[in-house]
């Protein structure tokens, strides 16, 4: 299962120029996604093991021959685990020719320790002892996450549902996390609105320009340079605003996703400036808050996500505008620092050379020519002592020339030494 946008529509592609398969999936805009790999194969792979959740009775039907399933779990294995260690390969691209098709390719190391946000959440209201029943509508994917010092389950939660636009919502005695993306639930018309008695059927409202943050910044531990702490920030090109936003999450993910995660949370915040409020008939009960609408207005139709419902003679709804599709732009393709294999010396090579004795003071008895590639700096000379045991001489900074003649040497001029 490739790990690229829309994955699933073609499993058994992959990129890969130098072969003739090399492809994207249908509609696949070909980014990177590690989400949809994750989902298709926890999909799989329930289909088939009775122990895992999700698995449909009668799917994988026990042989009344031999006993066991028509697929075995424990004999169902994953393409693609790579013998070469993570994050050598694909870091090390000098190294290794194929590193560049590992973005969006099959490979799941370096993956499988990520986790998709729903079951990171899980998690935490888990070890929180938060025994509760959840419904989740969260898509995102990140490769890790710490709890840093003592906090509260919100005080946990909150750094990732601000970051990856998610709403936490409680919905007929049950928490819910949803996602900020999606279609309008529902279609709002003039028909639909009660109007009260001394004021519009619609009360819009406009946020001014000035109490909306000019750029805002996202630090997060960057999983592609060793974990460094980095920062990356998103700016409005136009507009007065001066405002600046800034949020720190103990989460691990990508350059490039941190900056995705950044221009969306700008852009949510701005296309949310507007906010209505008005009162619907008793027939839009099936609205829920979270649930996207779209709004009459004077410009025309507009997605709006309730925010709060007060019910009485009429349903009171509140909302604030937005425009799910920021949410669901890829990230994108930055430049990459090129990565290099550590130097790894091995054990140099000592050439003693007893030469002809030239006529300085005190007289040379030998030379020692030190070689090694890749050359460690500086090599320590260590002379034997009469008395037994060693003791330091000086250092060798250079390295020596050496190698292996191939072929006759020439004869040459005769008792000349040529220093």
């Amino acid at each position: 299962m490739p790990a690229v946008d829309k994955g699933a529509n073609a499993p058994n592609v992959f990129p890969d120029p130098k072969s003739s398969e090399s492809a994207v999936p249908p509609f696949s805009r070909g980014t990177r996604d590690d989400l949809v790999q994750a989902r298709a194969l926890q999909a799989i792979l329930s289909r088939f093991d009775a122990a895992l959740a999700g698995h449909a009775l009668g799917a994988n039907p026990v042989s009344p021959i031999y006993g066991g399933p028509m697929v075995d779990p424990a004999n169902v294995f994953v393409w693609a685990w790579d013998a070469r260690p993570f994050p050598a390969f694909p870091d090390f691209e000098l190294v290794w020719a194929d590193a560049a098709n590992w973005q969006t390719g099959h490979w799941i190391t370096g993956r499988l320790e990520g986790v998709p946000l729903d079951r990171l959440i899980a998690a935490v209201l888990a070890e929180f002892g938060i025994g509760v029943e959840v419904d989740f509508a969260v898509d995102a994917f990140l490769e890790g996450y710490a709890i840093d010092r003592p906090m509260s389950a919100r005080e946990a939660i909150e750094p990732l549902a601000r970051a990856f636009g998610v709403d936490a919502l409680a919905r007929a005695g049950r928490l819910a996390f949803s996602g900020r993306g999606g279609r309008a639930a529902a279609a709002i018309s003039a028909d639909d609105l009660v109007k009260p008695p001394k004021d519009a059927a619609l009360r819009l409202v406009r946020a001014q320009e000035t109490e909306l943050p000019h750029q805002v910044e996202l630090g997060f531990s960057d999983g592609e340079m060793d974990y460094r702490r980095a920062v990356v920030a998103s700016r409005r090109l136009a507009g007065s605003s001066r405002r600046e936003a800034r949020t720190e999450i103990a989460a691990v993910t990508r350059r490039s996703e941190a900056q995705r995660l950044a221009d969306s949370w700008l852009q949510d915040l701005w296309a949310g400036r507007e906010s209505t409020e008005f009162d619907l008939t008793r027939r839009h009960l099936g609205l829920e808050v979270g649930d996207l609408v779209s709004v009459p207005t004077e410009a025309g139709p507009r997605l709006h996500r309730i925010t709060r419902i007060a019910d009485g003679p009429t349903r009171r709804i509140s909302t604030h505008a937005a425009e799910p599709a920021v949410f669901d732009a890829p990230a994108g393709v930055g430049p990459k620092q090129p990565r290099r294999p550590p130097l790894v010396a091995g054990a140099p090579e000592p050439i003693v050379l007893d030469l002809p004795a030239a006529r300085v003071a005190p007289t040379v008895l030998q030379y020692l020519a030190v070689a090694a590639e890749p050359w460690p700096g500086a090599v320590a000379v260590w002379r034997e002592k009469e008395g037994g045991g060693f003791a330091f001489d000086r250092m060798a900074e250079l390295p020596a020339v050496a190698g292996r003649t191939l072929a006759p040497l020439g004869p040459g001029p005769l008792w000349r030494w040529d220093a």
